[in-house]
């Protein structure tokens, strides 16, 4: 992940997160193999104890789990950990993947993001994938009007192109920009 040099004073040198696919398994979507609830929040608190402070998630992770997961084990220390989540890749009732920045479907998935993570605010909002059906300014404006209310502080994007990003900049400062990457592979 990329951030500015805002979001790295305000993560004090933090340079590893916490991905939480790993704690949404048995909730289908996107993730890693069956984790109980009980085991998830005591590995969030393990690492929160060992100084970990930036917790990554999607809805698309267990299909909200994981932000379940982060929002009960934070709940009572919100201000002390960073939140990461995206909009963008959604699923239907029949848990069918939904790719789409369609504006609505971005704000919808981010007043859901913000009830499971049991918080007011995201620190860092990202849309998760390119959609070559919605222009990504069209997103990037339900972002800045949430980030005038205060109900996310930065915006990023993830796996994008740079024509994307530049059309972004074009709406508002994107302040983090997510690419695939993995230190062990």
């Amino acid at each position: 992940m990329t951030v500015s040099n805002y979001l790295c004073q305000k993560l004090q040198g933090q340079t590893i997160g916490f991905g939480g696919a790993a704690i949404s398994g048995e909730g289908g979507g996107y993730g890693f193999g069956s984790i109980s609830e009980t085991k998830a929040i005591s590995l969030l608190n393990t690492a929160f104890d060992l100084g970990i402070k930036l917790y990554d998630t999607a809805p698309i992770y267990g299909f909200g789990l994981s932000e379940e997961r982060i929002g009960k084990a934070f709940k009572q220390r919100r201000e002390k950990v960073f939140i990461v989540s995206k909009a963008g890749v959604s699923w239907h009732s029949n848990k069918r993947v939904n790719m789409s920045n369609d504006p609505k479907v971005v704000e919808q998935m981010l007043q859901d993001s913000l009830r499971r993570l049991q918080s007011d605010y995201i620190d860092l909002y990202m849309i998760h994938w390119p959609d070559k059906n919605v222009d990504i300014r069209a997103a990037i404006e339900v972002l800045a009007k949430a980030k005038n209310e205060n109900k996310i502080l930065h915006i990023g994007l993830c796996n994008t192109t740079k024509s994307d990003f530049e059309l972004a900049s074009q709406i508002e400062k994107i302040e983090s920009v997510q690419s695939e990457f993995n230190i062990f592979g």
